[in-house]
């Protein structure tokens, strides 16, 4: 782990247009999203240290934790959950933790096309945190700006 670099995972299942409707296919393609994201990024280098993850609705609550558990459970990532409607609230406030955490993690990832989160990206680049984005075609505009890389969601999920 040592000669990692340490990422911090955010994802946004609201904003990235997966299917809500029907159920199963919504679970299999956050459990290919986790495990991709689990998969590509500790072939590439990375050490995945925490990832949030955000429910949609109760429904969803319990499935999400358990994917979560299943594919970061050889990893010891910290993984933490949000409800439906706090969740951009709680991924900028870890955000915000982010700036005044030392050390640092060299990179977060945004799995999400919401712009709210441009402007703490950006400070966060400023810090010299790689900020890296999941490119889905909802990707808002201020997100592709901020970004130092551009992750295509085909190659993560």
């Amino acid at each position: 782990m040592a000669d990692k670099a340490r990422m911090r995972v955010f994802i946004d299942l609201e904003n990235i247009g997966l299917p809500l409707r029907a159920r199963r296919s919504f679970g299999h393609k956050v459990r290919n999203l986790l495990r991709g994201i689990r998969n590509h990024f500790e072939e590439n280098g990375y050490f995945v240290e925490s990832i949030w993850g955000c429910a949609i609705g109760r429904t969803h609550r319990w499935q999400i934790r358990q994917m979560m558990d299943a594919a970061f459970a050889e990893s010891n990532a910290t993984m933490f959950w949000s409800e439906r409607g706090i969740a951009d609230f709680d991924i900028r406030g870890e955000l915000n933790k982010v700036l005044a955490a030392n050390p640092r993690p060299s990179s977060v990832l945004l799995v999400s096309g919401d712009n709210d989160f441009a402007t703490t990206l950006q400070r966060l680049r400023k810090t010299g945190v790689e900020v890296l984005v999941a490119e889905t075609l909802d990707t808002g505009k201020e997100l592709r700006k901020v970004a130092n890389k551009l992750i295509p969601f085909d190659l993560i999920s």
